[in-house]
């Protein structure tokens, strides 16, 4: 028997059974359950968190019940009850007939050790790890679109922390068109048993506090009070689209990320200054400290913005692969393919 055969068995037998409250939620669920597994931490990225958002003119909006500092736990009131499907058209072909395009959510996710693992032993074992994770979590997603009665589960698309001796060694390929993070080892400046954890894209890279990309607990008020999910707290998440490309904002995320309707932004603005406010109260210059917290990513985007020709060209590519539209039906690879020979 095949080891994908041996996966697929086992999953047979084995039951996931989801709240069954939200299709979107059920699939962070079902990827929660699968890590487990697997000794990692997914912690939910992309549109996730702004899809549980209500508009700012709903008569119930969604916002912040409370803050457990101490655990790092969110509590959210009135969340949206996000579809899974992100949009549909139809279009007649060249025999007339209409058909009809769905395109559904991605669960986008950073697959990380568990909290507090050594960089030794992270370094070792979790490579295979997220092998096999990601091996068993392709089975699960084809099981789970069989069953659904549409045909239709959301996309689980797994990212990973990486880790080397040298950022070299941890850094994704130059033909990647998005930032990774790569931990090293400890250093007598930076003696975390963790390692030290850097933004890279490219040649551009920058180290970051653990502390800016350390797992929040998601959890909500309501129907929706079984379900919990990691995140980066709502600021980082909302920083992160400054620091996923070359350090420019996609134009298709730009008004419902930044605008001044934009209920992620809100979400993000009132985090930040509640976190301000903590970081007073436990005797700190609370906006200095916080603004020291986010130090690398602003150092990581401005590098990120410079660079070598071929860096700058990927800058320009990128820019225009977004607002041009292309990057929502094209893979980068069958487009780009050619660029590690340029980079080598």
């Amino acid at each position: 028997m095949s080891a994908q055969a041996e996966v697929s068995e086992k999953i047979g037998r084995e039951r996931l059974n989801p709240p069954g409250r939200n299709r979107l939620l059920d699939a962070v669920w079902i990827t929660q359950q699968v890590a487990e597994r697997h000794d990692i931490q997914p912690i939910m990225v992309g549109g996730i968190l702004p899809r549980l958002l209500r508009p700012l003119d709903d008569p119930h909006p969604t916002e912040i019940a409370s803050i457990d500092w101490e655990n790092r736990t969110i509590v959210l009131r009135n969340p949206a009850n996000p579809d899974i499907i992100r949009s549909q058209t139809t279009r007649r072909g060249w025999r007339g007939r209409e058909r009809t395009r769905t395109t559904i959510v991605d669960v986008d996710f950073i697959s990380t050790p568990l909290e507090g693992t050594p960089f030794d032993e992270a370094y070792q074992t979790f490579g295979g790890h997220v092998n096999a994770f990601q091996d068993e979590l392709a089975v699960v997603e084809h099981q789970q679109r069989q069953a659904a009665p549409d045909g239709h589960f959301p996309k689980l698309s797994p990212e990973a922390i990486s880790h080397g001796q040298t950022i070299t060694e941890g850094r994704v390929p130059r033909t990647e068109f998005v930032s990774g993070i790569v931990v090293t080892p400890p250093t007598p400046d930076n003696p975390d048993p963790r390692g030290v954890p850097h933004f890279t894209i490219d040649q551009a890279e920058a180290a970051v506090s653990w502390e800016s990309i350390a797992p929040w607990r998601i959890t909500f008020e309501g129907d929706f009070h079984e379900y919990s999910f990691l995140s980066f707290n709502p600021y980082s998440m909302w920083y992160r689209y400054f620091v996923r490309g070359f350090g420019d904002v996609k134009k298709k995320d730009y008004e419902k990320i930044f605008g001044e309707n934009s209920p992620f932004r809100r979400l993000a603005q009132d985090f930040a200054q509640r976190y301000i406010q903590h970081l007073a109260e436990a005797g700190h210059d609370g906006e200095q400290a916080f603004q020291g917290l986010y130090q690398g990513w602003a150092d990581f985007r401005n590098r990120a913005q410079h660079g070598d020709a071929l860096m700058q060209a990927k800058h320009d590519a990128f820019n225009w692969w977004w607002d041009s539209g292309v990057g929502d039906r094209v893979s980068q690879s069958q487009l780009l393919g050619g660029l590690d020979k340029l980079a080598g």
